[in-house]
């Protein structure tokens, strides 16, 4: 019969007629591979630096809705849409720019700092001289609100179906 121990120290002995004789007795060395310690490396860090975000003071916009869908559109008809946020974060949201991806589309007016737990709202207007059918824009904000998913600014779209 075989006894071992399951930890660092192994005791291997045999059992004959009641007597118990020792064979060997040797130590077991665990080694963790660099893989899983850079895992928990990476783990630890990352865990760090979402604890430390939400820690540090930061502003953050809330949309009531990121697109908004004009439908139907004369074509050369001018058409606008004000977006609403709300600075949900605990510090003050400095708008630094607001780019269109197209001069169709212009922000017409925003509040460019807007204090934490105040409102604001982004004036939009679409100009559909020229273009005909279903057009997409993207609006881009450039600020220092933090998002969800890290991107370095917000996105609004609109979407207009331009009719002859």
């Amino acid at each position: 019969m075989l006894l071992s121990w399951s930890s660092n120290w192994v005791l291997k002995a045999n059992i004959y007629f009641g007597l118990v004789i020792v064979n060997s007795i040797k130590i077991e060395y665990r080694i963790i591979d660099m893989k899983k310690i850079l895992l928990i490396l990476l783990g630890i860090v990352f865990a760090t630096s979402v604890f430390a975000q939400a820690l540090v003071k930061s502003p953050v916009m809330t949309f009531d809705t990121k697109s908004h869908d004009f439908g139907d559109v004369k074509q050369g008809e001018k058409v606008t849409y004000v977006f609403k946020y709300k600075n949900t974060g605990t510090d003050t949201l400095k708008i630094d720019n607001i780019v269109s991806s197209c001069g169709c589309t212009v922000p017409n007016s925003y509040e460019k700092v807007v204090a934490p737990g105040a409102s604001g709202s982004i004036t939009v207007e679409f100009n559909s001289a020229g273009k005909m059918g279903v057009v997409n824009k993207t609006l881009t904000i450039l600020s220092n609100a933090v998002t969800p998913n890290a991107d370095p600014a917000e996105y609004l779209r609109i979407r207009v179906n331009v009719i002859p």
